[in-house]
């Protein structure tokens, strides 16, 4: 009798353990995306060649140049929010791939470890954004953050700022809305900040942006998710006290102007 009466109690037991387990290996891969700190650092010069480009896109056909942000110039939609009392327009939805695809049938030149003008375009990792006074930043690449989640795939350095992109798979078992709210409680466990920030969403609830004091450098960090493909890119900024006004907002406009290319 006591054997049989013992039995449910401690499959509930294993159950719960294996849920508990489950859970904390989900927070855990979720949190590799975000936290990137480390990586190899490769450096390389500025673009140069080709500058603008006529593009026949379905309706028409528009000039671009390269040396004008190219998520302007495709009037990609922004949403606009409120951060740390400053608006801020951030990019929403995806950039049509013809637009990258005809650019380098015009043979523009676009890596992934140059600048494109006044855009980092990153046809391999699948995204761009824009970059103020390009040759005040050094642009690193390194490949094998496409595979880990850990290692930065971009970084963008200057005097007294930073910026970063990882990218990690989505997990199964939570909600975009959910993963990026248990990324943020981690941080607060660990240290890396001191409260929850305010997170402000797009209205289908795939990108989020949001802003932090970062105790681990001292400063301020802005950051953006975006759901896509399963995947989660998390473009994050950080700057000090030490960092100008031009190169702060330089470094909000990359977060904000983050766009993944895609249909």
């Amino acid at each position: 009798m006591l054997s049989k009466s013992s039995t449910p109690e401690s499959d509930n037991v294993l159950i719960e353990r294996e849920r508990q387990k489950t859970k904390r290996y989900m927070i855990s891969y979720i949190l590799m995306g975000f936290i990137a700190t480390i990586g190899l650092l490769l450096v390389f010069k500025n673009d140069e060649g080709k500058r603008k480009v006529n593009i026949d896109i379905s309706k028409g056909q528009f000039e671009f140049s390269i040396d004008k942000p190219i998520i302007e110039q495709v009037n990609q939609t922004v949403q606009t929010t409120t951060l740390r009392g400053k608006e801020v327009d951030f990019t929403i939805g995806t950039l049509n791939p013809k637009v990258i695809e005809k650019l380098q049938e015009e043979n523009i030149t676009i890596l992934p470890n140059q600048f494109t003008g006044k855009n980092l375009i990153n046809k391999e990792a699948g995204y761009l954004l824009t970059v103020d006074n390009p040759d005040k930043w050094n642009l690193q690449y390194n490949p094998v953050g496409l595979r880990d989640p850990m290692t930065p795939i971009n970084i963008i350095t200057g005097n007294g700022g930073e910026f970063r992109i990882t990218r990690s798979p989505m997990q199964p078992g939570a909600n975009f809305p959910t993963q990026v709210e248990l990324t943020l409680q981690m941080l607060l466990y660990m240290g890396f900040i001191t409260e929850i920030p305010v997170i402000k969403y797009d209205e289908k609830r795939t990108t989020a942006i949001l802003t932090y004091n970062n105790q681990q450098t001292g400063g301020v960090s802005y950051q953006k998710i975006i759901l896509k493909n399963n995947m989660l890119y998390a473009p994050t900024a950080n700057y000090s006290s030490a960092t100008s006004e031009e190169d702060k907002t330089a470094l909000i406009n990359m977060v904000a102007s983050f766009t993944v290319i895609g249909s």
